[in-house]
C-alpha cells in the first residue's frame, strides 16, 4: 500500500510535476517537499472527519481523571490520543454486534480538562466509545488514496503554480477530489454488515 511520500509524489503527479520527491521528515530541501510535509497532515485529517471510514473505525474503553471540573457532568475522561473524531459513546462493555452499539447513544461534551488537557465529558460510567482514528496511510484504501491524492494536488496547485494557472488547476484538482471521494464513500459504505432480529411473516407463519 501507498505510503506518505508514494501519496505526496502522486498528488504532484496530478499536478504535471516530476513528483520525485523522497523524504517528507524531514522535508528533503525541494520546494514541492517542503509544502508537501505542511499540506499533507492537514489533507489527511480534512478527509478522515468527512465520513464514518470502518477502516479507520475504532473501538475502545475510557480512561478517566481523577478529577473533574465541570458540575454539569459526572465523569471526565481522556481523549484517545490518535481521535480525530467521535462517532458515539456508550456504556460497556462492547457490544457483540457492531451495529447495535449506536442504538444507545449518550451524550457528552469534549473539552479542556484543568490542566488544559483535551477530553470527554459525560454522565455515562465505564465510558466505550466508537470514533475515527488517524491511522496509517498504510491502511488506506485505494479509493480513499486517490481521494487524498486529489485534495492534496489542490492544496499544493496555488503554491506551486501560482497566478490564473494555479488557481484553474485547483478547480480541477477539486472535481477530480468530488470523483473519487464519491467512489471512496461509495465503496467504504458496503463494507460492513447489520444483522436483524426480526423474523420474516413467512417463516413466522410456520
Amino acid at each position: 500500500m501507498a505510503n506518505a511520500v508514494d501519496i505526496c509524489n502522486l498528488a504532484l503527479a496530478n499536478l504535471g510535476d516530476v513528483a520525485d520527491i523522497t523524504s517528507l521528515d524531514p522535508p528533503e530541501g525541494s520546494a514541492q517537499a517542503e509544502r508537501c510535509a505542511r499540506f499533507y497532515p492537514l489533507a489527511v485529517s480534512t478527509l478522515l472527519e468527512m465520513h464514518e471510514w470502518g477502516f479507520a473505525t475504532k473501538r475502545e474503553a475510557l480512561v478517566p481523571y481523577s478529577e473533574n471540573s465541570r458540575d454539569n457532568w459526572r465523569f471526565c475522561y481522556a481523549m484517545p490520543a490518535r481521535c480525530i473524531r467521535i462517532i458515539d459513546i456508550n456504556d460497556g462493555p462492547f457490544p457483540q454486534r457492531p451495529p447495535e452499539f449506536a442504538k444507545g447513544r449518550y451524550d457528552y461534551e469534549i473539552g479542556l480538562n484543568a490542566d488544559g488537557a483535551r477530553c470527554i465529558y459525560t454522565n455515562l460510567d465505564n465510558a466505550v466509545i466508537r470514533y475515527i482514528a488517524d491511522i496509517s496511510e498504510y491502511l488506506f484504501p485505494s479509493n480513499f488514496v486517490m481521494a487524498l491524492s486529489w485534495k492534496l494536488a489542490g492544496m499544493l496547485a496555488g503554491p506551486l503554480l501560482k497566478g490564473d494557472s494555479g488557481a484553474q488547476m485547483t478547480l480541477n484538482c477539486e472535481k477530480m477530489f468530488a470523483y473519487w471521494i464519491d467512489r471512496a464513500i461509495s465503496l467504504d459504505a458496503v463494507q460492513h454488515r447489520e444483522f436483524s432480529d426480526s423474523v420474516p411473516d413467512w417463516i413466522a407463519r410456520r
